[in-house]
């Protein structure tokens, strides 16, 4: 576990360096990231402003370090799927994303790149609770060969402001 635990210090520093003014993270971060990590439920309920997002934003970039480092159960392309009802807060998401130079894109909207996101080119998919619920081939897009060997979470943000899911 020692090794593991240094392993995920230069993964998360390596990481961090696409975060500008993010140098590490507070423990409830850390803890946050460990358990997505570790493939556990994680409900992070802290204030605003506390970087929840960053949670979720790591993991591909973590990913891809653990594997160069020779852990083969972190795929090196991981896709994180985020679920957000709010569509203003999916486009400043992608907005950050794509600054940081990370490839996202959402499954709603004219900009939608279907083709891409059916294929796995994106380490994000962003997408609001009817999208995938009511579109059958983004259902079956979690069931293709790219997407069980790459999907490692799906994250609910804002999940409070949906009435049903």
């Amino acid at each position: 576990m020692a090794d593991f635990d240094r392993d995920l210090e230069t993964a998360l520093t390596k990481a961090l360096e696409t975060f500008d003014g993010v140098e590490n993270l507070s423990a409830e971060q850390r803890d946050g990231v460990a358990n997505f990590l570790c493939r556990n439920d994680v409900l992070a309920v802290l204030p605003t402003g506390f970087g929840k997002s960053l949670l979720f934003q790591l993991i591909p970039g973590l990913c891809l370090e653990l594997h160069n480092l020779g852990y083969s159960c972190y795929p090196k392309s991981a896709i994180v799927i985020v679920i957000c009802p709010l569509n203003a807060l999916i486009e400043c998401h992608m907005k950050e994303l794509k600054h940081r130079g990370i490839s996202c894109t959402c499954l709603s909207g004219d900009d939608a790149d279907q083709d891409g996101a059916l294929a796995g080119r994106y380490s994000f998919i962003f997408a609001n609770p009817e999208a995938l619920i009511v579109n059958e081939k983004w259902r079956k897009m979690l069931q293709t060969a790219v997407y069980q060997k790459n999907l490692f979470g799906i994250v609910a943000d804002e999940a409070h402001v949906s009435p049903k899911w």
